[in-house]
């Protein structure tokens, strides 16, 4: 490819335009960005890495689990693919630098219209995998010093850890180191949703919750995700839109480029050339 002292010539451009041209012929609408280390002075070919791709951010259990899923549906790795996005914030988040980013050849891509980073579901804490939970629930059951015990009759024969949930609730409260399997909580004006009177009690059933009893509750408090859920939320198609959304895009292609800013009018025209 020709070069003109760190400008693309025209020889280039054409080339590019080839190299590139089922990209083109996606109507994509605008430029794509992506975030990298590398230094480019006017353009670059990479080749992409799908097979061997470490985790840089992302917790490799959720890595691992989302692509289980992706591939389930869209039959390739998706969170090994190579990024993109038409917000230059977004994708100068992830490298030293930004430039526009163009696969090479055939390709194939997922996005969703709902999650804009899946980067930012984990870290608001929205998006776990089920080992992750797991690991959660081990470390942070025991001891049992803060418990909720609930009247059998009346609502249900097992416990909330509180410390676990984050809960507020107006259930009996009981501080104990090492709970026996009954307790007897004798009513008083302080717990009226037990009907209790003063004086009468009720036995209190003591166990720990279940794995899946944990989840149940902490998700209904916080508003998570499974990775299954989440992946129902993507799709491979409509191209156009998924540019004008703004959300990161992940491409499946052997090869790609990346191109200075500042040739960005000189793309533009050839995106509007085949519109």
């Amino acid at each position: 490819m020709a070069r003109l002292r760190g400008f693309i010539s025209e020889t280039s451009i054409s080339v590019i335009e080839m190299d590139c041209k089922p990209f083109f012929i996606s109507k994509p609408g605008s430029v794509l960005y992506r975030g990298s280390n590398d230094h480019v002075s006017s353009f670059k070919k990479k080749t992409s890495r799908l097979n061997d791709r470490i985790p840089r951010d992302t917790n490799s259990d959720l890595h691992d689990e989302l692509n289980f899923y992706f591939r389930r549906k869209f039959g390739w790795n998706v969170r090994n693919g190579v990024f993109a996005s038409s917000s230059y914030t977004l994708s100068s988040y992830f490298g030293d630098y930004c430039y526009i980013f163009i696969p090479v050849g055939k390709f194939e891509y997922v996005w969703s219209p709902v999650v804009n980073d899946l980067y930012r579901f984990q870290q608001c804490n929205k998006l776990f995998s089920q080992k992750m939970m797991k690991k959660m629930y081990d470390s942070t059951k025991k001891p049992l010093t803060d418990m909720i015990y609930t009247v059998n009759d009346a609502w249900a024969d097992y416990i909330i850890v509180t410390r676990l949930f984050g809960l507020e609730t107006n259930d009996i409260r009981v501080m104990v180191n090492k709970p026996p399997k009954e307790l007897k909580v004798v009513g008083s004006q302080f717990f009226p949703n037990f009907g209790l009177k003063n004086g009468e009690y009720a036995t209190v059933y003591v166990c720990e919750p279940t794995f899946e009893e944990w989840v149940e509750t902490y998700r209904r408090r916080y508003k998570v995700y499974f990775p299954n859920e989440i992946v129902d939320e993507y799709i491979d198609y409509d191209l156009n839109k998924a540019v004008k959304s703004r959300h990161e895009i992940s491409f499946k292609c052997d090869e790609y480029y990346l191109i200075h800013p500042i040739y960005e009018n000189e793309l533009i025209k050839i995106i509007k050339k085949y519109e």
